[in-house]
């Protein structure tokens, strides 16, 4: 990234008013460093990526709830749900359709955790900017920002000042 920037000279530097990266540290240096005027953005494909994720620390919390209560049904259909809840929507088989179809009528709270991943996979900017759901909106939609593990998936940041962390997030 240096030698880029090294390139671009420092005038063109101070010029740019936002970076979209992943939230590696070795970037944020960089930037901090070289493009002191930019805000740091969380690029699209991570965003979507850390939600899978927190969708499937859902999904597993959910699974061993059912484990340990000795429901050994639910714990092998939920064990069989990673991939249908990981998937893009438009791109199920009818069988892994039935099994969202389950989850939504047998575990609210991992449906709607599949749904805050789709939402932030449908923000995606093939069509057009990016719109994710803010930390207000996710409040607002009754997820505990406290507990949401979407948040758990990628702490905050130290390096990144508390004016810019918002607009990680929206």
């Amino acid at each position: 990234m240096n030698t880029f920037f090294d390139a671009l000279g420092e005038e063109h530097c101070g010029r740019i008013t936002h970076v979209t990266a992943d939230a590696a540290d070795w970037i944020a240096d960089v930037v901090a460093k070289r493009c002191r005027n930019a805000i740091r953005c969380a690029d699209p494909f991570h965003l979507v990526q850390w939600a899978a994720e927190a969708l499937d620390e859902v999904r597993r919390q959910v699974w061993n709830d059912a484990r340990r209560a000795g429901d050994k049904t639910t714990a092998t259909n939920l064990k069989g749900a990673r991939y249908a809840s990981c998937k893009n929507e438009a791109d199920l088989t009818r069988t892994q359709q039935v099994k969202l179809a389950w989850i939504a009528a047998s575990h609210k709270r991992l449906h709607r955790a599949w749904e805050l991943k789709e939402a932030f996979r449908k923000g995606h900017p093939h069509r057009g900017s990016l719109r994710l759901p803010s930390a207000g909106r996710l409040a607002g939609l009754g997820v505990p920002l406290e507990a949401d593990p979407v948040r758990r998936a990628r702490p905050e940041d130290p390096k990144v000042p508390p004016g810019d962390r918002e607009h990680a997030r929206t």
